[in-house]
């Protein structure tokens, strides 16, 4: 008789507490409906537009940063061949200016077997000697057909070649329209030179195909990007 009433109120509880989850869950629903609609933070809308700019800008640094390496190299490179002309020169000097009868116009033949013996094999530079005429005597390499022609015939420019920075014995000058690297140096006093020639050709060929690797796996880079 006194369980009843006690039953009827463990009844009415949980109904209520049956409804109240049962609108809580309503409730929640019509919340995650309104969370589509809550906007994006500006924060992420700016960075979503500024990827393009990034991009760009990253590959501006790694183009800049790409040429400023091949200008270095280029001046390495010319710095190299400058001072392995000196040393050509040099040498051939020291072994030729003992001997003047090396520069009398009666001894080509012999001049030109001391040159030969002087140069290795497929070197870039040649060895030229002028004798105590002014007259090309001897010449190693691709300047051997320079050989019997006036030294101001030969070499018109070097009157006003442009000194090297680094090496105060070498030239820049152009023969034929090549561009040359010239270390010039009297032997003895009567007007005998020995002349040692870089082209410059093979470096700037291997120079401009190098820049042209670049410039194609930089594009090849910047179009993956963009297109990402």
């Amino acid at each position: 008789m006194w369980e009843r009433p006690t039953v009827n109120g463990k009844l009415r509880a949980h109904a209520g507490t049956q409804r109240a989850f049962t609108a809580a869950q309503q409730t929640g629903f019509v919340g995650l409906g309104g969370f589509s609609l809550i906007e994006r933070p500006a924060i992420e809308r700016l960075l979503k537009k500024s990827i393009p700019l990034l991009i760009i800008a990253f590959l501006i640094s790694v183009a800049a940063a790409r040429g400023l390496s091949l200008m270095s190299s280029h001046e390495r490179m010319e710095d190299a061949v400058r001072q392995a002309t000196e040393l050509t020169s040099a040498m051939a000097l020291a072994s030729l200016e003992d001997e003047p009868r090396l520069f009398d116009p009666a001894s080509a033949t012999e001049t030109a077997q001391e040159l030969n013996a002087l140069v290795a094999a497929g070197s870039d530079t040649d060895l030229v000697v002028i004798d105590t005429t002014g007259v090309v005597l001897a010449a190693t390499g691709a300047s051997a057909s320079l050989t019997g022609r006036p030294l101001a015939a030969v070499f018109p420019e070097l009157t006003s070649a442009r000194p090297s920075r680094s090496s105060g014995g070498v030239v820049e000058t152009h023969i034929n329209g090549v561009p040359y690297q010239v270390s010039m140096h009297l032997a003895g006093s009567d007007g005998g030179m020995v002349i040692a020639l870089h082209s410059m050709q093979a470096m700037n060929a291997l120079w401009r195909a190098e820049i042209n690797l670049n410039v194609t796996l930089f594009a090849a880079m910047a179009l993956l990007l963009l297109v990402v």
